[in-house]
């Protein structure tokens, strides 16, 4: 057992707290040349569209990023979209699966939206950003 079992639970709780608020683990954040970037989009937004009457621009949905890369163990980054569904993640090159962790259904009990593509892998090359566009269903038919 630990010499310091609070204190080591005190660091513990520090430690999520600062990931949870900063964003990106600090080992994707050193890499500013290369990562991902995307937005969520939540559609369609109407029934059907006719002249005079166009569907609202879709939505967004704010979820977690959950970047594993391979070769590499465990969990490498992890990072939030902002109120507009936007996110970028630092990473260095190399091949990655993007797993979004989403709250779970609709305030209202609704199963929507739901992600088209819960898993997505990824290829980062150097010097650029790989966009990921992550849809989600909104139900509406």
């Amino acid at each position: 057992m630990p010499k310091h079992p609070v204190r080591l639970a005190v660091i513990a709780a520090v430690v999520i707290a600062a990931v949870v608020t900063i964003g990106p683990w600090p080992v994707a954040s050193l890499w500013r040349g290369s990562g991902i970037r995307g937005q969520t989009t939540v559609g369609p937004t109407c029934p059907a569209s006719s002249p005079g009457h166009p569907c609202p621009p879709p939505g967004h949905v704010r979820v977690w990023l959950v970047l594993t890369r391979h070769g590499w163990p465990g969990v490498f980054a992890i990072s939030r979209t902002d109120a507009a569904g936007r996110f970028r993640v630092g990473v260095p090159p190399g091949d990655y699966t993007v797993r979004v962790e989403w709250p779970g259904a609709a305030f209202d009990g609704s199963p929507f939206p739901v992600l088209r593509n819960p898993v997505v892998p990824v290829r980062v090359r150097p010097h650029s950003f790989t966009t990921v566009p992550l849809g989600f269903d909104s139900g509406i038919r």
